[in-house]
């Protein structure tokens, strides 16, 4: 019992912590995040690859060791999604009956996860992004509650004002994406659905990180087992275990899919059920011919491979090759160091979305699967922030000091004169180079008045000229993408290529404040 107070008790906090870094925008809440987030298997897994050994990128390791020793405590404790859903579980459990065991669909759980893992393999991340149960609930929040939230706080500001009662604090929201919202809403309600009348069946059959640490926990050294001496079929055990995994018929407890919820432990009358150091004798789990395995397995799998590789693999690459949005080359965040790097390492979580204060990262669409771009139609890179940086799990973008991220070329400023209101119209403008931080855009003598020129050596892609430019139906200044990142030039410094992470800035740039 102590036990199980216990994981409630944990899991409770964490899913309060994952909520509170997602709602609350400060430093108290990346810091939180940042340890929070060490601890999702994928995103632990790609920030390995991005990083190498760290102290934020070995949290898979530690989550596989703790596995072995004790089985899928992950689940129950830290995964956010699978707390979610045993909220959901506990609330149904009040008004229908208590589960009961089901049989593995093992075929339809492997075939996912080896699709997965083969076209994660060759590059193609996009089943990865869809499945990945850290970036399921981040886009939840980030595309479905966030914004609620966010409207409702901006109204009560509103209606506070309206009474003289000021309020320092606004939300703005990111650029909705109808069908992403859609997807959202359409993933939270089948998973909620499928736990509301079948359990963990989610975590135990789609998952791809319950199926791997399933695995590992059949060899855990300490786990749930029946003493057949003292079992007495009553099923109490069963009824009480939300992975559906106890079968009291056969007295088995299939530990591939026991979540460790410590449900069971309390109910049995007989004290039958254990949680402990487990014998050889003990050791069970439901046995499944491997003749019967590969004979579902091995279709299925082609299937999978044949289908998903007509579907996904043609505009996938297509996109990697030639990738743009808008007739305009993809334009990444300061830190992921180039389009491939990004693309192969982000999951679509948006948690970078959810952080970045001036919402110029938006979420894609599924040709783009779903990862983040910047829309400068709809704001601008604030100069002074690294947020995103700071925030993401995955590796995806990398941490960026603040004076190289100030100098860090994502894209590059292009001028279209024939639109320019200025030489098109004979109009005075020059609110491109008034918000270029960098002087990227300056103004020059025309005719009667000043008219911008740019000089792309030291632009940084940041996109203010751009969002400003009063130009329709075409903006006159447009920020094109580099496909990978480099460093400005300065004049007074030289010219720093290749990695900006790499390299060390021998002078700051100019501390000079710009109007926004």
């Amino acid at each position: 019992m102590k036990i199980k107070l216990f994981r409630i008790f944990f899991s409770i906090i964490i899913f309060i912590l994952f909520v509170y870094v997602f709602f609350v925008s400060n430093n108290l809440s990346i810091i939180i995040g940042n340890i929070l987030n060490s601890f999702q298997f994928i995103p632990s897994i790609l920030k390995f690859i991005a990083s190498g050994l760290t102290l934020l990128s070995i949290g898979f390791i530690i989550v596989l060791i703790i596995t072995f020793c004790f089985g899928r405590i992950y689940c129950s404790f830290l995964c956010p999604l699978g707390i979610l859903q045993d909220f959901f579980i506990f609330i149904s459990n009040k008004f229908k009956k208590r589960l009961n065991f089901i049989k593995p669909y093992n075929w339809i759980r492997y075939s996912i996860f080896i699709s997965i893992l083969f076209f994660s393999i060759i590059g193609i991340t996009v089943l990865l992004n869809i499945f990945d149960p850290f970036s399921i609930f981040s886009r939840t929040l980030t595309n479905i509650f966030k914004p609620i939230y966010s409207v409702v706080i901006n109204n009560i500001v509103i209606f506070l004002k309206m009474n003289k009662i000021y309020l320092n604090l606004f939300y703005k929201i990111h650029k909705f994406n109808i069908n992403l919202l859609l997807f959202s809403v359409v993933s939270l309600s089948v998973i909620l659905i499928l736990s509301i009348l079948k359990g963990r069946l989610y975590c135990n059959t789609i998952c791809p990180v319950g199926t791997l640490l399933g695995f590992v926990s059949k060899y855990s050294i300490i786990n749930v087992y029946l003493d057949h001496d003292k079992c007495t079929n009553c099923s109490f055990c069963e009824k009480a275990c939300k992975a559906c995994c106890i079968d009291s018929n056969n007295k088995k407890v299939d530990l591939s899919r026991c979540v460790s919820c410590f449900n069971c432990l309390d109910v049995c009358p007989q004290n039958a059920i254990n949680y402990n150091v487990l014998k050889k004798e003990d050791r069970i789990s439901i046995d499944y011919s491997r003749r019967k395995f590969l004979k579902y397995l091995f279709p299925t799998s082609l299937a999978f491979f044949t289908l998903l590789g007509a579907f996904i693999r043609k505009p996938f690459v297509a996109f990697r090759n030639n990738p743009k949005v808008n007739n305009k080359v993809l334009i990444t965040p300061p830190g992921s160091q180039s389009i491939d790097n990004f693309i192969d390492l982000c999951t679509s979580c948006h948690t970078c979305v959810n952080e970045c204060p001036t919402k110029v990262l938006r979420p894609s669409g599924f040709l783009n699967m779903m990862q983040p771009i910047m829309d400068y139609s709809y704001a601008f890179c604030d100069y002074g922030c690294n947020i995103c940086s700071r925030v993401c799990p995955n590796g995806a973008i990398r941490p960026l000091e603040l004076e190289i991220k100030k100098r860090t070329q994502i894209g590059k400023v292009n001028l279209t004169k024939d639109f320019c209101v200025v030489y098109k119209s004979d109009l005075e403008c020059g609110a491109c180079a008034e918000h270029c931080p960098t002087k990227a855009v300056y103004m020059v003598p025309y005719k009667k008045t000043f008219g911008p020129e740019t000089n792309t050596d030291i632009c940084i892609g940041c996109g203010a000229c751009e969002y400003v430019c009063p130009a329709i139906p075409e903006k006159a200044i447009i920020v094109e993408g580099n496909k990978i990142h480099k460093i400005n030039k300065v004049s007074d410094i030289g010219d720093i290529e290749d990695n900006p992470q790499e390299k060390i800035i021998k002078e700051k740039p100019s501390d000079e404040d710009f109007p926004f």
